[in-house]
């Protein structure tokens, strides 16, 4: 799983206890500190999982007493109704920790779910799905974890050592190639140039002037067409945008190199887990 820091961790155990007491006066108000429990977290539904690491980092946070046996791992599939992990220890612990629970685990399991659809409908051909470049900042690092879960890659091991520059940018640096040469002049030879752009126009100017990759966002299938064929392999091409399941299936036969897509984040289904208590 996609490394989180210890400050990152703090935040989500102290965000998820304060909620805790917030919503639910009865963890602090009704319930005996020293009352113990065993907890079993079950996917209500047939799913890729993601988000154990992460869940079981956050209880630990909560509480480093509690006894935690997980018995599904990350990138693992498992049917509706098998146990994911079980918790043992102080109620309240535990309860602080039970909407982060349904939280990650349903949230970044769905993503993986999605990641996966999309990722066997590719399978075959010489296409890697990448990571989307847009994601919500905070929540960046599990979406990012739960998307290679699903069996998509990171952007780093393909486009690292460069820099992306959009539209707005080179209209305000005087157009593409001057943006582009100023780059080439001033930055080193290994540093490689990914150009973001909803004009195949600009595509077009963008690999005349050596630009590595060109991130075409939702051009239509005729214009990604018409981009691998003016293009050829002059440089890499990626697909991008709001591709779902049907329009992937078109976009694999445009003979593009690569494909993000904003759909794995704003159409992946949650995934429902239920936690059940039992007398320790």
């Amino acid at each position: 799983m996609t490394e989180i820091n210890q400050i990152q961790m703090d935040l989500i155990a102290k965000e998820f206890i304060s909620h805790g007491k917030k919503q639910n006066c009865l963890i602090d108000l009704c319930i005996d500190p020293k009352k113990r429990a065993k907890a079993i977290i079950v996917t209500e539904k047939s799913s890729i999982i993601s988000g154990i690491d992460l869940i079981k980092s956050i209880f630990l946070k909560i509480d480093p007493s509690l006894v935690i046996t997980c018995f599904a791992i990350d990138g693992s599939f498992f049917e509706a109704g098998q146990p994911l992990m079980s918790i043992c220890g102080k109620v309240k612990s535990i309860l602080y920790g039970e909407q982060a629970a349904y939280f990650f685990l349903s949230r970044m399991s769905g993503i993986s779910n999605y990641t996966k659809k999309l990722s066997r409908a590719i399978s075959e051909c010489e296409i890697t799905l990448l990571e989307n470049y847009r994601a919500a900042y905070n929540w960046k690092i599990f979406e990012k974890a739960a998307f290679l879960c699903g069996g998509g890659k990171h952007r780093r091991f393909f486009c690292s050592n460069g820099i992306t520059i959009n539209e707005n940018q080179i209209q305000a640096s005087g157009g593409v190639f001057s943006a582009i040469n100023t780059l080439n002049e001033t930055l080193t030879g290994t540093i490689k140039i990914s150009l973001i752009t909803k004009s195949l126009l600009l595509a077009k100017l963008g690999a005349k002037c050596g630009v590595h990759l060109l991130i075409l966002e939702n051009l239509s299938i005729s214009e990604l067409y018409a981009a691998k064929k003016a293009i050829g392999d002059r440089c890499l091409i990626e697909a991008s945008g709001s591709i779902d399941y049907k329009k992937i299936l078109e976009i694999k036969k445009t003979g593009v190199d690569f494909i993000s897509s904003d759909c794995i984040l704003s159409k992946a289904s949650i995934v429902p887990v239920k936690m059940t208590l039992d007398r320790d």
